[in-house]
């Protein structure tokens, strides 16, 4: 199938070509080809409310739907019993494999990530439409506007200017010659597309890391034309400034005040892979400027290592 989607996206691509195109225009033909291809040979992906809800069930659950929707009461009765049996065996399934998780966990020592793979088998409650109360204290049934105020209010704050001493100083410093600021090459797209983990939601383009991770030789040579476009012009497209962003609750105090929401924003995947990029060409000269002492982010530097040490030598 991978390489099905490959083949689909370089004849998508190859259609027309992107030489001598503006960015936005090369953008879009470049997202069109990995979204058109992977609705050609993925399809229309059957979602389950619940994580341990097999295919095979979901195919059952949608037959009955389906004979719900036709009035024929007849095969909706013959489906009732296997739906409940392979609902019954998806459950037990995951349950089972859960616990087998968990239990390799305790015997590696990994308590934490034992009891949160236990957590996962407790009966949730369900979930309540609250209301939310907006800046005023008043309640509102509409959760997504008073959201949406809330984290604008939250996340946008005046402009502060520099201080004069940091403006000075800036003039009067001089560029690090040894920070690379040659183009990128298509070797350092391939590594950087490559260290973006797989699983992860979209942003407002709509592209899974998996898009482009599958995508084959022509999607990468196309996406590092993006990339070469975007640092020649030190301009990026629009929806890589662009981010969604997702309220989760804190599991504590009241579901009505929006301070008890943990917002986390879903950013553009291809713009994931340029931040990469960036960031290992100036990895080099953070790492020759930080103090020894320093252990997190660092390589081969671990916490636990400079830990051990105090407590063996304390």
């Amino acid at each position: 199938m991978s390489r099905q989607y490959a083949t689909n996206v370089s004849l998508k691509l190859s259609a027309t070509s992107l030489e001598d195109q503006p960015l936005e225009a090369m953008w879009a033909r470049y997202k069109s080809a990995l979204d058109y291809s992977a609705r050609v040979v993925l399809g229309k992906h059957l979602c389950a409310k619940k994580r341990w809800i097999s295919q095979a069930t979901l195919a059952i659950i949608d037959q009955c739907r389906q004979a719900i929707r036709r009035g024929d009461a007849e095969k909706y009765r013959r489906l009732v019993g296997p739906r409940r049996r392979s609902l019954r065996h998806d459950k037990q399934q995951w349950m089972e494999q859960v616990a087998s998780t968990g239990e390799n966990r305790l015997l590696c020592g990994k308590v934490k990530d034992a009891f949160a793979s236990f957590w996962r088998m407790k009966q949730k409650c369900a979930t309540s439409s609250a209301l939310l109360k907006a800046l005023d204290r008043k309640l509102f049934s509409d959760r997504a506007s008073v959201a949406a105020r809330y984290f604008s209010t939250l996340l946008n704050r005046p402009t502060q200017s520099p201080p004069d001493a940091l403006i000075s100083e800036a003039r009067a410093s001089t560029p690090d010659s040894t920070t690379d600021t040659f183009l990128p090459t298509i070797t350092e797209v391939y590594k950087a597309k490559n260290k973006i983990k797989a699983g992860k939601a979209p942003g407002v383009c709509g592209i899974y890391p998996e898009y482009i991770q599958h995508g084959g030789s022509d999607a990468l040579r196309t996406l590092h034309k993006i990339v070469t476009q975007v640092w020649k012009e030190e301009v990026v497209p629009d929806e890589w400034h662009q981010g969604i962003i997702i309220p989760l609750y804190k599991e504590k105090g009241s579901k009505s005040e929006c301070s008890n929401y943990r917002g986390i924003t879903l950013l553009s995947v291809p713009g994931k892979v340029f931040a990469h990029i960036i960031l290992a060409k100036i990895k080099p000269t953070l790492l020759s400027h930080r103090r020894p002492q320093q252990s997190r982010f660092m390589p081969g530097h671990s916490t636990c290592d400079r830990i051990a040490t105090l407590y063996n030598t304390a």
